[in-house]
């Protein structure tokens, strides 16, 4: 089936914008403000990050089995699947609001954390869903306005919690939630042309195959993708060292909360551009060699943080996120979407915001860890280690991925 429309192509174009920018508002309220909240709570500093590592690998256990369920069921499909998610975020949202007691708080939030991990693959396979059927919708650039929504939204809820206190984010979840479950209800689903999957591989459109048919297991079927996630999981480890422990860095480079406000202002601007036209640039180059560029950027931004000795260095550094996450951020959802058939398209989506959920845990977990114990320089080069081990193993990738073509 092939869309003609041009109203509903428009319509649901605007849609899938309107759901990845609200996506990234509820990330900016979750995300963004889960310390403040917890904190003003009651609970520590090591209790906040334990909670959030246990729920982190909750969400991270859930994405690729939901995943595989959206690729395999009729009936619970990436659409529906949504809709529940965020329906039990307002829920979890109206909660919060009467219990507000510290236990019942760090429960709730920690389940709030695990819902917006879990939606993720969906949104993102969403564009790549529309376009198998004649709807053009540039991933980079809906991307690209995700991230200026949850810069916006940071900002607002910034300045509601200055006037108004702490209780504007579950507020504020609960209003943003309700706007993303209407836009997914108004998102249409169309039903792909079952194809016989015992023929699929003479067949030119093997990309869409009746739901459910094949059995073969995942990793299986793409020998090369479980490397690649791997690869992701490193590189995504120093992500999260680098954004996670900005504070840190702009610290040791003699700077403060305004140095760190404008590093983060520097990084968050300097990425938008490369990631708005990031769909142009993968028209030029395969996508790997982007995810292995990507790769290369976050170690040479490790090396300026290790020797930076002044502010304007470590925002250098920040302002490297241009050539680091800008670049691996799409570049990992257009990976996972050229590699996997349609059938598998969610499980693939999700399996790689697994090893980014996975590699968060990771990170603050053994580099707080290695930072309490051996100092800042300890910190910086155990990330630069993995940093150069995700580059070989983002080579190894390639190397199968070239192996296995060759062969077949």
């Amino acid at each position: 089936m092939k869309v003609t429309d041009p109203k509903l192509i428009r319509r649901v174009r605007i849609l899938d914008i309107t759901m990845m920018c609200l996506l990234y508002i509820i990330q900016a309220c979750v995300l963004g403000y889960v310390m403040s909240y917890l904190t003003d709570k009651g609970l520590t500093t090591g209790q906040i990050g334990f909670l959030s590592a246990v729920f982190g690998l909750i969400a991270a256990f859930l994405q690729p089995i939901l995943g595989r369920i959206s690729d395999r069921s009729r009936y619970f499909d990436w659409k529906k699947q949504l809709f529940i998610i965020s329906f039990s975020i307002e829920i979890i949202a109206v909660l919060i609001l009467v219990f507000q007691a510290k236990i019942p708080s760090a429960i709730l939030f920690g389940l709030f954390l695990v819902g917006v991990n879990c939606m993720n693959p969906f949104v993102f396979a969403s564009p790549f869903y529309y376009e198998r059927f004649g709807i053009p919708i540039n991933f980079g650039r809906v991307r690209a306005l995700g991230s200026v929504s949850y810069a916006l939204m940071s900002f607002v809820m910034g300045q509601l919690i200055s006037r108004f206190g702490l209780h504007t984010v579950p507020i504020a979840i609960l209003i943003s939630t309700i706007l993303f479950t209407i836009t997914v209800f108004l998102l249409p689903r169309f039903e792909e042309k079952p194809l016989n999957y015992k023929n699929l591989k003479d067949d030119p459109n093997r990309k869409t195959a009746v739901r459910g048919e094949d059995r073969t297991p995942f990793f299986k079927k793409y020998p090369s993708f479980i490397r690649m996630v791997a690869a992701v999981f490193l590189i995504m480890y120093v992500f999260n060292v680098c954004s996670g422990f900005l504070f840190q860095i702009i610290t040791h480079a003699g700077g403060d909360n305004s140095a760190l406000g404008i590093a983060g202002a520097v990084g968050a601007i300097c990425e938008v551009p490369m990631i708005f036209f990031f769909s142009s640039l993968a028209k030029k180059f395969s996508v790997e060699t982007l995810i292995l560029v990507g790769a290369i950027g976050f170690a040479v931004r490790l090396v300026i943080y290790l020797f930076s000795t002044t502010v304007p260095m470590a925002i250098f550094g920040t302002a490297l996120s241009a050539v680091s996450y800008a670049i691996i951020a799409p570049a990992v959802v257009y990976y996972a979407d050229n590699e996997v058939k349609s059938e598998d398209a969610v499980t693939g989506q999700s399996y790689m915001t697994m090893a980014q959920v996975a590699s968060g845990i990771a990170a603050n977990l053994i580099t707080g860890f290695i930072y309490d114990s051996f100092g800042y320089s300890a910190m910086i080069l155990s990330a630069l280690a993995i940093g150069i081990l995700a580059i070989f193993v983002t080579l190894s990738a390639i190397r199968n991925k070239n192996r296995t073509a060759a062969h077949s």
